[in-house]
């Protein structure tokens, strides 16, 4: 029997947080160990492109040849989809699947407040998200190393830890479905349909600047808040996605206080 809901959670996470390690790693690590033989393949991956596809994807057309500019189409905006899927799998699980398990009376008899517990679930998928982001950076930086990619180390590492704000936001709103709504399924698809719905909404925005103004209210919009490798960083956008993640899990925390359990 586990000491606390932290530790518990974390040893449930443990074979789930294992292999998206060595998955992202491996997928980081390959993504930037090929770009010299893409580069020398293709004659400069990004040749074929004119001046204005070139300068959407990549917001300056003078690092379309560069290992930045095929870092930043190539691996950088698929990052929080990585992330995604780990963080919706397990605050879905979080309250709604205990529901549906028919756990989450007996977890709740423990003698600690019902906050405690979804603090300490929160603890615990928090760290877990921190060490797959980690090792997600490590093996971009390790394939930069190995491959001899002419690339600053720091600001690479860099532009992969600051997937850590969308991964905050997405925490919150995930935990905050899962309190909410009564079935696992239920809470994982909404959590997916959000990411999804602003993914591609912001991606269509480098192409119909109309929609610029919605995309505010959408996460990917501030996901690009720092980019050390084409540009620079914008903190205010960090702000703002961590500050929505605490407001999320304020709301779970009210709502995982009502909630009804399941018998």
């Amino acid at each position: 029997m586990m000491r606390s809901v932290f530790t518990k959670t974390l040893y449930d996470l443990r074979w789930t947080m294992l292999a998206f390690c060595l998955g992202l790693a491996l997928l980081s690590f390959f993504v930037v160990f090929i770009y010299p033989s893409v580069s020398d393949a293709s004659g400069g991956l990004f040749s074929g492109l004119d001046d204005q596809m070139a300068n959407a994807l990549l917001g300056n057309l003078a690092l379309a040849n560069s290992p930045a500019g095929y870092l930043n189409v190539q691996l950088i905006p698929f990052q929080p989809l990585f992330i995604a899927v780990f963080v919706i799998i397990v605050t879905s699980a979080a309250v709604a699947g205990e529901d549906d398990g028919k756990t989450l009376g007996v977890l709740l008899t423990r003698p600690v407040p019902r906050w405690r517990i979804l603090v300490e679930k929160a603890a615990a998928v928090t760290l877990a998200t921190l060490v797959i982001i980690g090792a997600l950076a490590a093996g971009a930086v390790i394939g930069a190393i190995v491959a001899d990619v002419d690339i600053s180390l720091v600001d690479l590492a860099l532009a992969i830890l600051m997937t850590i704000p969308f991964a905050l936001f997405l925490l919150g709103f995930g935990l905050f479905c899962s309190a909410v709504f009564s079935g696992r399924l239920v809470a994982s698809l909404i959590a997916t349909g959000l990411v999804v719905f602003s993914y591609m909404f912001n991606s269509s925005t480098e192409f119909v600047t109309n929609l610029e103004t919605y995309n505010r209210f959408l996460p990917f919009y501030y996901y690009s808040w720092g980019q050390p490798l084409v540009g620079s960083v914008r903190w205010e956008n960090a702000a703002i996605l961590v500050g929505s993640g605490l407001l999320f899990f304020v709301l779970s925390l009210i709502a995982f206080n009502r909630r009804e359990v399941m018998a």
